[in-house]
């Protein structure tokens, strides 16, 4: 009989900890008084990293491998991977939230002291506790409590993830260019395609999901108006997901490429 209590109230505990798969939306304001209505964010393509914390200083390790991974899609992903930081019980106010976080590095944040913002519909409390969610289901992706938090292969993962299922992976920003890749899949080799209104002079990057280079394909490569193909090799490259960003640094597109070996 005590076995089967414990059994129980493990099976009760588990499905506690884990919290809904879906995120519960919220309309508040942040600690620059700008209104934010989750759901809203999400169903325009951002995926959304949570914490909450304190502050405490068990909190500031995972939180700042939260910011620090946040910060690394910023080049890939400009504007669509963010951290929201809310105090664990909305009784620390906005000023010290927010000098807490800018103090410990990490100003590129939005900051919440709002009870409507809760922890608890995602299982236990931690300090930090961390979700990530993404996609118009507004799904739940990563969820973990303390030190677990703090988990960059997982968090990292989890990001990935999100960013695959909400696409927000291309920006089509240079209107005057069009382009496509194929095969895609590729094995060995992928042609890109592309058409342009205007002659332009243009980098091509093969980039992983950090948004950092993996292979620079073109550096200030001129490109005539109409029609042209760039083809490169990708036999060398792991399989796996990467974006062709093509452009300069104020008028640029990515494309997914799949990489299957």
């Amino acid at each position: 009989m005590k076995n089967t209590i414990l059994l129980l109230m493990l099976g009760l505990s588990t499905q506690f900890v884990n919290g809904q798969s879906t995120a519960t939306n919220f309309n508040v304001q942040d600690c620059n008084a700008i209104t934010h209505d989750f759901y809203s964010e999400l169903d325009q393509g951002k995926v959304i990293v949570l914490d909450w914390i304190m502050p405490c200083s068990s909190c500031l390790l995972p939180s700042k491998t939260a910011y620090n991974l946040v910060q690394s899609y910023a080049t890939a992903y400009p504007g669509k991977v963010v951290l929201y930081i809310n105090d664990d019980y909305a009784n620390t106010n906005c000023t010290s939230i927010s000098g807490w976080v800018d103090n410990n590095g990490m100003p590129n944040s939005t900051k919440f002291s709002s009870a409507a913002i809760k922890m608890s519909d995602y299982g236990t409390d931690g300090m930090p506790k961390i979700i990530v969610v993404g996609g118009k289901n507004h799904t739940v992706y990563f969820n973990e409590n303390d030190s677990e938090a703090g988990n960059a292969n997982k968090l990292q993962n989890a990001i990935n993830k999100a960013i695959e299922e909400t696409n927000a992976i291309i920006h089509p920003k240079a209107d005057n260019l069009s382009i496509s890749i194929n095969p895609n899949p590729a094995d060995f080799k992928a042609i890109i395609s592309l058409n342009l209104s205007v002659q332009k002079t243009f980098d091509i990057e093969l980039l992983n999901y950090m948004g950092q280079i993996v292979l620079p394909i073109a550096n200030q490569h001129y490109f005539s108006k109409g029609d042209t193909n760039f083809e490169f090799d990708t036999r060398d490259l792991a399989s796996g997901f990467y974006f062709i960003k093509i452009g300069d640094a104020n008028s640029f597109k990515l494309l997914k490429l799949s990489v299957s070996h």
